[in-house]
């Protein structure tokens, strides 16, 4: 198995030696690049093109969602695919929902132990969404609220689910998805319904805010 490689983006010292402890203790796992500042993660992530990057919203210069973004603009010009982890105290709406729109694949509050970060890093590494039990109340009720509001835009038309997926590019699973939501099912709940898991639900979630925020 090849080591996934790892930039840490923290501003706290010492939270970014036990980030790298931990994560150095997983053989698995290399980091190869740290600093405490967005204007010099951006060159390390340019640079090294690892395969994740940690970052912390709370940056001395460019905070991380703008850093996300920069860096997913320059992705999207070249053959790169970091995935984008975001690690920090802030569980905000603003700042969870602004995360998702600029491009971050995973979103970790530091209140969650750190003994689980090694396994969210190998969600988000495998093409899987990762997203803290703590703010899942707030993508839900986002994805709630945007789903419904579209509902009742169509309410005169003809066949309006299909026409929700027209608009948003739903994939059926993706559809059966939010209509549970709307139902007011939380994550548990949609993956007994679907008979799936709770992770493989979460990715969905995560895909559909991603459709709605580009919208």
């Amino acid at each position: 198995m090849s080591e996934i490689t790892i930039v840490l983006i923290e501003s706290h010292d010492l939270t970014r030696m036990a980030l790298n402890v931990c994560l150095n203790a997983e053989a698995r796992f290399k980091v190869i690049g740290e600093t405490n500042n967005g204007t010099e993660g951006l060159k390390l992530l340019e640079t090294l093109k690892p395969d994740i990057a940690v970052i912390n919203t709370n940056l001395p210069d460019i905070n991380g969602i703008e850093l996300t973004r920069l860096f997913k603009d320059f992705q999207s010009e070249t053959e790169t695919s970091t995935k984008i982890l975001i690690v920090t105290m802030d569980r905000t709406e603003d700042t969870v929902l602004a995360a998702f729109a600029a491009g971050a694949d995973s979103y970790f509050v530091k209140e969650t132990s750190i003994n689980k970060l090694p396994e969210v890093i190998e969600v988000t590494h495998n093409n899987n969404a990762w997203i803290d039990p703590k703010i899942a109340n707030i993508v839900l009720t986002k994805m709630s609220y945007s789903v419904s509001a579209t509902y009742q835009l169509l309410q005169s038309f003809p066949l309006e689910h299909r026409q929700v997926v027209n608009i948003y590019n739903f994939t059926e699973i993706e559809f059966k998805i939010s209509e549970l939501i709307i139902a007011g099912c939380n994550n548990k709940q949609i993956s007994e319904k679907l008979n799936t898991d709770v992770n493989t639900v979460i990715m969905h979630i995560h895909n559909l805010l991603n459709k709605i925020n580009n919208d």
